[in-house]
């Protein structure tokens, strides 16, 4: 069974109001044999016509990331997409920077970690085209985010929801991975994105490495469902790519 450490990582993408931008995921981590305070991410997510990269570093207020508390975050991320305005006319293409900065805190209860998140939110978005239907601009906004991490038998359950106040921009994802082996985890994903002007389902598959006592992989994919009033509307397989690492 992988042994990992359980605390809250919310690689997530709240500036989704755009057609085809993907979110970033989370990552899990395997449980160290020392005490760390900082876990360094970074992550690739992709599909049609869209593709989202990000990073990050969480350092843990009371020195050690293995236990419940405070901890600081710091997340940016950079994403490209293309849509259709009119039918037969060249692609728009959006360019998206997105970070965060703040605070949270985790609570172990049993065989559950139970995480929080407020950070300050900003977004800046520029399109190749005027399209006065989607918002262009830098916008200021707050970001709060919910997780669950928890152990079931030979299953571990991992769920985390935020919401945005630009734009009121929902990222879930929900995963049930199967710990088959010490360095080996895998099982389905489902994801849900909403905002005022973009909807988005997903579901597919990941499989977790635990690449070092002190790092993990994660690789997804599956197939997405999405739509907007600003154009872009469709279906397409998706992927991603996960790592993190503990210092």
């Amino acid at each position: 069974m992988i042994k990992l450490t359980y605390l809250l990582l919310s690689l997530v993408l709240a500036g989704n109001a755009f057609a085809g931008t993907a979110p970033c995921a989370t990552c899990t981590l395997p449980a160290p044999t020392g005490v760390y305070a900082n876990t360094v991410f970074a992550g690739y997510d992709f599909r049609q016509d869209s593709y989202y990269l990000s990073g990050g570093l969480m350092h843990d207020l009371n020195g050690n990331m293995g236990d419940g508390g405070l901890f600081l975050r710091a997340f940016t991320g950079f994403g490209s997409y293309n849509y259709d305005t009119i039918p037969g006319a060249p692609h728009v293409t959006g360019q998206l920077f997105d970070a965060d900065l703040g605070l949270g805190y985790r609570l172990p209860v049993g065989q559950w970690v139970l995480g929080a998140y407020v950070g300050a939110h900003l977004r800046d978005r520029n399109l190749t085209a005027i399209d006065p239907a989607n918002n262009v601009g830098t916008d200021f906004g707050a970001r709060v985010v919910l997780d669950a991490y928890g152990t079931v038998g030979a299953f571990t359950i991992m769920a985390i929801g935020q919401i945005s106040s630009i734009e009121n921009a929902v990222w879930t994802r929900t995963r049930v991975g199967y710990n088959c082996c010490e360095k080996l985890r895998f099982g389905p994903e489902f994801i849900y994105l909403n905002d005022a002007q973009f909807d988005e389902r997903r579901l597919g598959g990941f499989l977790t490495f635990q690449t070092s006592l002190m790092s993990n992989l994660t690789l997804a994919a599956g197939y997405a469902d999405f739509g907007s009033s600003n154009g872009g509307a469709g279906t397409s397989m998706y992927g991603s790519v996960e790592f993190s690492v503990n210092f």
